[in-house]
């Protein structure tokens, strides 16, 4: 994880956000924003409300992983303010959650948009702009998370996919997608920025038997 945010996380910071909101991108905040992601996949039916057999996997087919995994970021990202009510991180701690998360999508998008994490990426960067909680400087073409509006965008995106997932509903899934896994020119011009950057890492290790 250190060597990912060294090597990938940290230089699109520096290369897209606002420079007074690059000290936010952290270490801590991206590690947490990954473990919320993870634990958040387990948060939401299973099977479609109303059934016990229709799983929400196969009514949504096609449109399932991609739904998923940004429902994994979003209602991760919501679940800041809630650790944040229980007193396990503080209000200032939201700042670095929220910056490294930005710094993230950016960093996921390039896998390409046919990757479900991708998609997910890309509908986050895009809803979030469109309810203003995220914006690029024209002038200087670098990203910041307006941090008034972060947090109520997220509860509304975590909402919405929320509530396809419990109504197992293939059309509205699919036409979501359509209107937010895209990527956007404000979007495009900042990945061409990121070309120095590399798109991951390849861990290499050994393991000693004793």
């Amino acid at each position: 994880m250190d060597a990912r945010v060294e090597a990938v996380l940290l230089p699109i910071a520096r290369a897209l956000i606002a420079s007074d909101q690059i000290p936010f991108a952290t270490h801590r905040a991206f590690f947490n924003d990954v473990l919320l992601h993870e634990l958040c996949h387990a948060v939401g039916p299973v099977y479609v409300l109303g059934t016990d057999s229709v799983s929400v996997n196969e009514a949504l087919k096609e449109h399932y992983t991609a739904i998923e995994e940004a429902k994994a970021d979003i209602v991760g990202l919501h679940s800041i303010g809630v650790l944040i009510e229980r007193g396990v991180l503080t209000r200032s701690d939201a700042k670095e959650h929220y910056v490294s998360a930005l710094a993230s999508f950016f960093r996921a998008v390039r896998f390409g948009t046919s990757e479900a994490h991708a998609k997910a990426a890309a509908c986050a960067l895009n809803f979030l702009k469109q309810k203003g909680a995220i914006r690029v400087d024209p002038v200087t073409a670098k990203w910041s998370v307006m941090f008034e509006r972060f947090a109520p965008a997220v509860t509304s995106m975590a909402a919405e996919l929320l509530a396809i997932q419990g109504r197992g509903d293939y059309d509205a899934a699919g036409a979501w997608l359509a209107r937010w896994a895209v990527l956007p020119r404000e979007v495009n011009d900042s990945l061409r920025r990121l070309d120095h950057i590399p798109v991951d890492i390849e861990p290499r290790y050994s393991i000693r038997w004793e």
